[in-house]
């Protein structure tokens, strides 16, 4: 009997140990399941990289996995399209609300559940300033999430080599990816499911981000050729389609396996690395803008000067150097003045440009340039029917721009001093002369502090970022595309175009002289 009862007795204990480590078990999968479901990957690619065919591949995965092992034509008909790349290719504004910003999908690689932030694609065939448009929708989309744990940076594996488009697109791409993120950066290659057939060169990825990228895939997307299949469908069986793709199913859930494995681990990158970039990039471009201002005020007064020394060599020959040389100037000047009302206003601050553009303006005052498309001086296309600029140039403030005459003096109470000492007519020249170069220092003092300024905050970017590519290089990449696109233009756009180029190639000038500065 007592044996009985010890058999039964290590029986319950034994059957105890058993749920006991089946609960553990259970508890440990939800955890785990849980934790995973946090995982957060943000999508970037160029348009027409086949960017929304991998989305909708991953939203599909599992489906794509069961169809890789198995054929089965029930399982075809279940898979989903997602995100249409038809609408996201439209250029139509009624399509283009529809899918102009950032976007979470549901998906689940094997076990690994993931939130996929898919982003507008770049190299937008409406222009540049939609790209611009495009990286604020993505920083938004960020403000909203506390991490990311992978980059997934889609391109076309069948791209021979780097255009002048996807130069643009990825240094577009690189100049909103701290360095805190880089070792969480995947690369899709699509269009290929062979690294040997990919002709896309990594050394041209690796360049731009000097550094290299270890975390690459190469995926011959079978969601495209189930659309095309879809077509054939009054010809073919769910299950004779089904075996027909039954190996590019088995490698592509074989490469999302092993995408799986590769970004399970990857640890959270907090979004404010990649606000503070941003951040750091618009702090530049807005001091650009500023030095570009201050470069047509002292133009101007290098014209003034110059016009003083060709007066001083004219006084000089007409022995006339004391009675007839003028040490003051009239000049026109434009400055701010408060308006009584305190009223804000819409002004332009386009360099050389000085636009009431809208007094008053009836719009809530803001310092979000998008606010200014709505604003009653704007037309369609956001360009000011008053002074011509584009809306991302305006801004808001109590005051009005006027014009005042004024009296500026070239020649100090000093250097008349010299002037009257100086024994002849040559000497007196050379006093007068070393006094205009002494503005001349002025001005570059001025000139010399604003580029050191802009110097620092692109320093301070290039630490903050992925990629320590010259600053310069960014805006010449545009510049680059820019032309490519003036080729095809005709009429105002290709005017619109030309101006846009010759804005950017100012600024190249400036950041190239700032860049001069640094050690």
């Amino acid at each position: 009997m007592a044996t009985v009862l010890s058999t039964v007795g290590r029986s319950v204990v034994a059957a105890g140990s058993v749920v006991a480590e089946e609960a553990k078990g259970y508890f440990a999968k939800i955890k785990s399941m849980f934790w995973r479901h946090k995982f957060r990957m943000l999508l970037i690619g160029e348009t027409g990289s086949g960017k929304t065919s991998f989305l909708n591949l991953l939203c599909n995965s599992n489906l794509i996995e069961e169809l890789g092992a198995r054929v089965d034509g029930g399982k075809l008909s279940q898979i989903q399209q997602y995100h249409d790349l038809k609408i996201e290719n439209s250029s139509s504004h009624q399509m283009e609300s529809k899918t102009s910003d950032a976007k979470h999908y549901k998906a689940e690689i094997c076990d690994l559940k993931i939130t996929v932030i898919d982003t507008p694609g770049f190299g937008d065939s409406r222009g540049l300033e939609k790209d611009k448009e495009n990286v604020q929708k993505i920083i938004d989309a960020l403000k909203k999430e506390d991490y990311i744990n992978c980059v997934c940076l889609v391109v076309n594996g069948r791209q021979a080599r780097m255009s002048a488009s996807l130069k643009y697109v990825l240094s577009e791409i690189s100049t909103i990816l701290p360095k805190e993120v880089f070792d969480n950066i995947i690369v899709v290659f699509t269009n290929t499911a062979d690294p040997l057939d990919c002709n896309f060169d990594l050394h041209e990825l690796e360049s731009l981000f000097d550094k290299k990228v270890h975390h690459h895939f190469y995926i011959e997307n079978p969601y495209c050729r189930i659309e095309k299949a879809k077509q054939k469908a009054t010809q073919l069986s769910n299950d004779q389609i089904a075996r027909s793709l039954e190996k590019s199913f088995s490698d592509t859930a074989a490469s999302l396996q092993l995408m799986r494995d590769t970004i399970k681990d990857f640890k959270d990158v907090h979004t404010f690395h990649f606000i503070e970039l941003f951040e750091k990039k618009q702090e530049i471009e807005k001091d650009v803008i500023k030095i570009l201002a201050s470069y047509d005020e002292q133009t101007d007064l290098e014209k003034q000067i110059k016009i003083q020394e060709e007066e001083v060599d004219a006084a000089l020959r007409t022995e006339s150097l004391y009675t007839d040389f003028k040490t003051t100037r009239k000049v026109e000047v434009i400055k701010p003045v408060k308006t009584p009302e305190k009223r804000h206003n819409t002004l332009c601050g386009a360099p050389g440009c000085y636009s009431n553009c809208h007094i008053p303006c009836n719009l809530a005052k803001s310092y979000d340039q998008a606010i200014f498309k709505t604003c009653s001086c704007m037309d369609e296309t956001g360009t000011c029917k008053k002074c011509g600029h584009s809306y991302r140039h305006h801004y808001h403030n109590e005051v009005i721009f006027e014009k005042f005459s004024e009296e500026r003096e070239f020649i100090d109470e000093e250097m008349k001093s010299r002037f009257r000492q100086a024994k002849d007519m040559r000497g007196m020249a050379n006093v007068l002369r070393q006094g205009l170069q002494e503005k001349r220092k002025g001005l570059l003092r001025i000139k010399n502090s604003l580029l050191q300024e802009l110097s620092d905050k692109i320093t301070e970017f290039q630490q903050l970022g992925i990629s320590q590519q010259n600053y310069a290089k960014v805006l010449e990449k545009q510049c680059d595309v820019v032309k490519l696109r003036i080729e095809g233009a005709i009429g105002d756009e290709r005017a619109k175009l030309n101006a846009f180029k010759t804005e950017i190639e100012k600024k190249i000038e400036v950041v190239i002289t700032a860049l001069k500065q640094q050690p």
